[in-house]
């Protein structure tokens, strides 16, 4: 009878302990917009600063993710600042407002990874600076590089 009981207690115990962890857990849900415009930002990379909890920003520039209470959330996207904001203790909508860094898109640089003689290389390798990208029309970087 002695061992039931501590079976069935051990068995609250764990029941317990799962529910603080699950309790610890919350779901921030947002978007990421550019803030001189107010035009979402798809692609834009979340994660909770410390942890490999990550998610990506949709097409609409919606994202969710559930991190630990009282995280940080850091957004990034390429050719805009990097945020950061803080999380409360319970599930909450943050909106980032990104804002555009210019000094990041002096040069793109495109990296291929391996060796190639060069008596087998087909295609063509060129350099683009910032000042090429003033004179095409677009506002995506890859859509300029081609």
């Amino acid at each position: 009878m002695s061992s039931s009981f501590k079976a069935i207690g051990a068995v609250l115990f764990l029941a317990l302990l799962s529910l603080t962890a699950a309790a610890q857990q919350i779901t921030i849900t947002g978007k990421a917009i550019e803030a001189a415009t107010g035009a979402p930002l798809p692609g834009t990379f979340l994660v909770a600063k410390g942890t490999t909890i990550g998610t990506t920003a949709g097409n609409d520039g919606t994202f969710s993710i559930k991190v630990p209470a009282f995280s940080v959330i850091e957004a990034s996207c390429i050719g805009f600042k990097t945020q950061e904001k803080q999380t409360g203790s319970s599930d909450a909508f943050i909106n980032f407002g990104m804002i555009e860094d210019r000094s990041e898109l002096d040069e793109v640089v495109v990296i291929g990874y391996g060796t190639l003689d060069k008596k087998e290389l087909t295609s063509a390798i060129a350099h683009i600076s910032s000042k090429e990208f003033l004179t095409t029309a677009g506002s995506d970087p890859a859509m300029m590089i081609q």
